[in-house]
């Protein structure tokens, strides 16, 4: 890999962007089982207008928001020997869906979202528009 000049200030600046593409272009590959003719045409077509190369990104390691719990094997024993199979559902022993809260909570109405918007509308378009919905019933 070639050494990157580092361009100085003002009258001390120089050009860093020459020959840019002998640095960062792919190198010409022979394809196999072509046509007869299609190989050299390639050849040739990778001569005349060379790919540009992948840049190299060095790898930075991110925090995880939260550690990644192991995966528990289908067969595994049960982590949780004291608990019925059956909590979280509708049927069985133990506690049903309730224990997951308001999974499906009722849909918000027009009016309801047009209610939080009025505030923040200085033109009273919005107020109308609300007013018109309440009218309505949405």
């Amino acid at each position: 890999m070639a050494n990157e000049v580092v361009s100085g200030v003002g009258r001390s600046a120089k050009r860093t962007d020459r020959n840019i593409s002998s640095r960062t272009t792919q190198p010409i590959r022979e394809m196999k089982s072509q046509k007869y003719g299609e190989g050299k045409a390639l050849l040739e077509q990778q001569r005349i207008s060379p790919m540009a190369g992948s840049v190299k990104t060095p790898k930075i390691e991110t925090a995880s928001a939260a550690p990644r719990t192991p995966v528990v094997p289908l067969t595994a024993d049960t982590q949780y020997p004291d608990q019925p199979a059956e909590v979280g559902l509708p049927f069985g022993e133990g506690p049903g869906p309730e224990i997951f809260g308001n999974l499906n909570p009722e849909p918000e109405t027009l009016t309801d979202i047009l209610g939080r918007m009025v505030n923040a509308d200085s033109s009273g378009e919005v107020k109308a528009i609300y007013e018109n919905a309440l009218l309505q019933g949405q």
